[in-house]
């Protein structure tokens, strides 16, 4: 049902997401907003893990492909370290941060979540990474999030590869592997983050340039590819998504009504609250939000 939201809203449904799930399992609301960032950080580590092994680990395999050695060469295998080094500087600021020092952060902006403004919404945004990493508590759950999302990633992998391979070799006029669709999964992440309301735009963008410019399709199978890893990949959720939302009683008016209200709220350093089984209501005075000095949920 989120991302059936963020296909009908574009990002601007990104909130719905957390929301209709704290709403669902009764929880609270900034708390899935901290699951919502880890699952994020967890996505952005997997696309950098993505785009290192291809370029990094697998060039070989990637000329097999058909890919263009110059590009790979050139300035993009150079930002591959790069990307690698700020993955791993993170990792340890994060780790660092969720020993050691998310009380202290958080108790020095407890003035920022009432601030407003830019102020606000940035302490609101520290406050749901701390909510998120408290969610990691053992070495297990490190471990369970690290194998969820290598499988998750690994399965949208062979998704673009056997898309790719099902087009036949009259349009890829390559031999594409597991490599190449790895290199073309990263890059489309990349033009995922613009995400216009029911036509995507630039995942099909980032999808068609990396066909043709690295791997050298023709530009009218290329589009084809890239329109058929959109509407597999993401459109899809639709199918379930939409009817799911319709059983729970929600219209898109109330999905846009949420997503602005949400946005309200976070500038301020707040989340809206969630209240009724099949309706959203959305309170002026009784904000379920997280104060500052709370212990983690």
């Amino acid at each position: 049902m989120g991302f059936a939201a963020i296909f009908v809203l574009g990002r601007a449904g990104e909130p719905v997401r957390p929301l209709l799930l704290a709403r669902k399992e009764k929880l609270p609301v900034p708390a899935m907003f901290g699951i919502f960032f880890l699952e994020r950080l967890c996505d952005f580590a997997a696309a950098a893990a993505i785009a290192c092994l291809s370029l990094l680990v697998f060039p070989n395999l990637l000329s097999n492909a058909g890919a263009d050695m110059n590009w790979v060469n050139a300035a993009p295998r150079h930002g591959a370290w790069v990307l690698l080094a700020m993955l791993c500087g993170l990792i340890t600021v994060l780790v660092y941060y969720r020993v050691h020092g998310a009380g202290a952060v958080d108790r020095s902006l407890e003035r920022w979540h009432h601030a407003g403004g830019m102020r606000g919404r940035f302490a609101s945004v520290i406050a749901g990474m701390s909510e998120g990493l408290q969610a990691i508590r053992t070495p297990r759950d490190l471990w369970d999030a690290i194998f969820y999302t290598a499988a998750h990633w690994t399965l949208a992998v062979l998704i673009f590869l056997w898309v790719a391979k099902a087009f036949g070799d009259s349009f890829v006029h390559s031999d594409m592997n597991f490599a190449g669709a790895m290199l073309i999964l990263a890059v489309t992440l990349v033009g995922s983050v613009l995400q216009l309301p029911g036509v995507g735009g630039g995942a099909q963008i980032a999808s068609f340039i990396g066909l043709t410019k690295i791997f050298g399709i023709d530009p009218e199978p290329a589009a084809a590819i890239a329109v058929m890893l959109w509407i597999t990949t993401f459109a899809g959720c639709t199918l379930l998504g939409i009817p799911l939302l319709i059983h729970q009683g929600m219209s898109f008016g109330e999905l846009r009504k949420l997503a602005q209200a949400e946005a309200k709220a976070e500038e301020v350093g707040e989340h809206i609250g969630i209240n009724g089984t099949n309706k959203i209501s959305i309170p002026k005075g009784d904000f379920r939000t997280r104060q500052p000095g709370d212990a983690p949920k």
